[in-house]
């Protein structure tokens, strides 16, 4: 089995690539969010995009993200990749198994997580009990401080926020070619609720010029 170098759905794709699609993608991003947002969050969110896209920032959130190989990352964390047991009764083996590995390799811990939270429905109040829950087995298996892990945590958020706005529009193109009118209204819901989430969750943790400073 061949691991990815870069773990995650869209983690391949170049810094340049994203330096050249991400701001000029979030206009129309931007637009599908306006029922979600205040008009001071969105400002908010332009400010952030703009950040963003200044400088190397890009190429540096990146970097602080791929250069933290600590463990095993699936790449494509979401409940759709998850086999449930049904079965309840004695005897029944109860875990969870995890399907398409096609993204994995050895990564960041923290880019399951955002995906995870970005791509399913959990309530951004659910946010810091699900982060807190996570570190609890992370610090068993490691020294990571808490503010250390969310950095990380940040790192991979920001990252996430970018690969979500270069690739939207692709997706939605995609989605567009189903002859069922029904599912691609379903699929632009989708990709609706993760990037609220996601832009959501960038406005809570408040990312800053810190986050992108290497963790030593």
């Amino acid at each position: 089995v061949k691991l990815a170098d870069a773990p995650g759905a869209g983690h391949s794709l170049p810094s340049s690539a994203r330096q050249e699609q991400f701001a000029a993608a979030w206009p129309a991003v931007k637009k599908r969010l306006v029922p979600f947002f205040s008009s001071d969050s969105l400002q908010s969110l332009d400010d952030i995009v703009e950040w963003i896209a200044a400088s190397e920032r890009i190429e540096l959130i990146k970097k602080c993200v791929e250069e933290k190989r600590y463990t095993l990352v699936h790449g494509d964390f979401h409940m759709g990749n998850m086999l449930l047991p049904t079965e309840i009764e004695g005897g029944v083996d109860r875990r969870p198994w995890l399907v398409d590995w096609s993204f994995s390799g050895i990564g960041n811990p923290s880019v399951d997580l955002v995906f995870f939270m970005a791509m399913n429905d959990i309530t951004l109040q659910d946010t810091e009990r699900v982060l807190q829950s996570y570190y609890s087995v992370v610090k068993e298996r490691s020294q990571l401080s808490w503010d250390d892990f969310l950095t990380m945590f940040r790192q991979c958020l920001l990252n996430q926020f970018i690969i979500l706005v270069c690739y939207d529009s692709l997706c939605r193109t995609m989605a567009d070619s189903s002859s069922d009118e029904r599912m691609v209204e379903v699929q632009h819901a989708h990709f609706d609720r993760v990037n609220t989430r996601c832009a959501q969750m960038i406005l809570r943790y408040n990312v800053n010029e810190g986050d992108i400073i290497p963790i030593v």
